[in-house]
């Protein structure tokens, strides 16, 4: 894993596991950034990410969690599926983090 200085957020939660979630998580991770992925889909779709996701050190929460999820997160990012008036994207905006 690579390091990148100029990466201004040193941890991410990223909402969405699916495609574009998964490629951004891959992404921040080899920046060396750290990432929290959560998905409302239950944990037993996740199989053969949950893998991976262990491998590159992620932490993950997959079915239901609440906004606790975003402790220490200076970021978030927000799957192109998720709609953008839900109840993660609320606490978010509260706290002025960056969406992505």
């Amino acid at each position: 894993m690579s390091t990148n200085r100029e990466f201004p957020y040193k941890r991410v939660c990223v909402f969405g596991a699916a495609r574009s979630g998964t490629g951004a998580t891959h992404l921040l991770r080899h920046h060396g950034v750290e990432v929290v992925i959560v998905d409302e889909r239950p944990k037993t779709d996740f199989r053969s990410l949950i893998r991976k996701l262990n491998r590159q050190f992620v932490t993950y929460y997959f079915g239901q969690f609440d906004e606790s999820v975003l402790r220490g997160c200076e970021a978030i990012i927000v799957s192109p599926g998720i709609p953008l008036p839900h109840p993660l994207n609320c606490p978010a905006m509260d706290r002025g983090m960056p969406r992505g």
